[in-house]
């Protein structure tokens, strides 16, 4: 028998004895073992459906084949700095706008965050994703979520939406790609038309990770900063590269935010599965201080320290 028909026999079998030990042996030693020697030569990026409770005990359903998703599925987190900072930041009664929802990772853990009081507003441009993220809203009873299927942007437009191969589909764009396929036409608006003004009021975070279109989301939200708390923070993944097709750089960026009085923080990211089998807490965010030569996550705040 092949070696890829054996597998795929019993992958059903062994993936999910493999998640038991990455997820809750105490043992990094073996946790390393398993992934180096086993998961990632023969089954890494099998197809493997699954649904799973997360570290804040949210339950997600997906794809092992996903990058995003395979990392919930085997650890239970995804970004853990990130994930870390959240928490810390978020109480009950705030608000957690959510640009770039994906399958719904960080706004199910904003849901448990805000209480039945606050509210979280998932933004998804792909309808295939969409689906996905309301899937994952409704397993959870998340009343406290609500999901929108609609782009954001600095003015109303229709803009065309791109979809990422299925080993990452979290890089799904309105930018075109090589590499990607045309999904479908989606409306855009700017968050001003989207985020009701009570809700803005009320926002602690905005996260913002939507491939390359960046600047057109932070350019759109700008006008609304004059209503939002003083405390507010803005979480933005910025990559130098998507950038630069749109005549818009990290630095510009940066320089545009120091003038409304944000300070901005780098989130350390290390996406190897080693590092997770190994992260213990968090990393706070620490000032950028160098040029960003690679895809980041900046966290804007109007905190003034070396770290927040």
């Amino acid at each position: 028998m092949p070696l890829k028909t054996a597998l795929k026999k019993i992958r059903p079998i062994f993936i999910p004895a493999l998640r038991i030990i990455i997820r809750y042996s105490p043992f990094e030693s073996i946790k390393s073992i398993a992934w180096k020697n086993i998961i990632e030569p023969f089954f890494e990026f099998s197809k493997y459906s699954y649904i799973a409770s997360t570290v804040f005990d949210q339950t997600i359903s997906g794809n092992t084949q996903d990058q995003i998703q395979r990392y919930i599925y085997y650890f239970g987190v995804w970004e853990p700095n990130l994930t870390t900072f959240i928490k810390n930041r978020l109480k009950e009664d705030d608000v957690f706008i959510d640009v770039g929802a994906n399958i719904g990772y960080f706004s199910l853990l904003a849901s448990t965050l805000v209480g039945r009081t606050g509210k979280v507003i998932a933004i998804e441009a792909s309808p295939k994703i969409y689906t996905l993220l309301g899937h994952n809203i409704n397993r959870n009873q998340c009343s406290n979520v609500s999901a929108l299927n609609i782009a954001v942007s600095d003015k109303e437009e229709i803009l065309k939406v791109f979809t990422s191969p299925d080993s990452n589909i979290g890089q799904t764009s309105v930018l075109p790609n090589l590499d990607f396929t045309y999904e479908c036409d989606i409306s855009a608006k700017p968050l001003s038309s989207i985020v009701n003004v009570d809700d803005f009021k009320k926002a602690r975070l905005i996260k913002i990770d939507v491939e390359g279109a960046e600047w057109s989301v932070l350019s759109g939200l700008i006008p609304m900063l004059e209503h939002a708390r003083s405390d507010i923070e803005i979480i933005v993944e910025l990559s130098p590269d998507r950038l630069k097709d749109t005549d818009m750089s990290v630095e510009k960026i940066i320089l545009n935010f120091k003038e409304l009085g944000f300070n901005p923080y780098r989130i350390k990211n290390d996406y190897s599965a080693q590092s997770y089998i190994t992260w213990k807490k968090l990393e706070h965010p620490e000032r950028v201080s160098s040029k960003v030569i690679t895809k980041t996550d900046i966290v804007f705040s109007k905190e003034d320290s070396e770290l927040i």
